[in-house]
């Protein structure tokens, strides 16, 4: 994703991916060759070699991409992290529009996906075993256009009393 450009489609061949995809701002096509029964991107996990651990983080992050449509197709996406706010927080901001605004734009992410303020299709995924703070432990949507085709999401989860949404999407 470093190396693409708008538009560009980039082909990932099976195996286990040991990281966090944020897409950067770019409109692209990221498609698993051989679908998710083959091709896993596994998030917060110290075994990818290259000695960089950044734990809490979404397995995948599109943010601000409306140009173009960004496309996902044929992963499993697991072990990703949402962060968020404690409810006390979410409920002191809620009736001021611009600082829900911020709250909900970086400061609340999914697990599996974080799509914020984008275009994207999501297909022929499998979102499992991801953990968010707030909502969306599977995918999360925040002001974005979205198509969901052939997903299945499961065992995710919002282990505490902060839920301020579904554990799945």
């Amino acid at each position: 994703i470093f190396f693409a450009s708008d538009q560009d489609t980039v082909l990932v061949e099976p195996g286990i991916y040991y990281e966090e995809l944020d897409f950067e701002g770019k409109a692209i096509v990221l498609l698993g060759t051989e679908g998710p029964e083959s091709t896993t991107i596994y998030a917060n996990s110290d075994n990818d070699g290259g000695g960089v651990y950044e734990p809490g983080e979404s397995v995948i992050t599109i943010r601000d991409i409306t140009s173009h449509q960004v496309i996902i197709d044929g992963f499993t996406l697991e072990n990703g992290y949402g962060k968020g706010v404690n409810f006390e927080y979410f409920i002191s901001v809620a009736s001021e529009p611009e600082m829900f605004n911020d709250m909900m734009y970086n400061y609340i992410e999914s697990g599996g996906v974080s799509v914020i303020n984008s275009s994207v299709t999501l297909s022929n995924l499998i979102i499992q075993d991801n953990t968010a703070k707030n909502f969306g432990a599977g995918i999360g949507l925040v002001d974005s256009y979205s198509t969901l085709e052939n997903i299945i999401i499961e065992n995710n989860d919002i282990p505490d009393i902060d839920a301020l949404g579904g554990g799945g999407i």
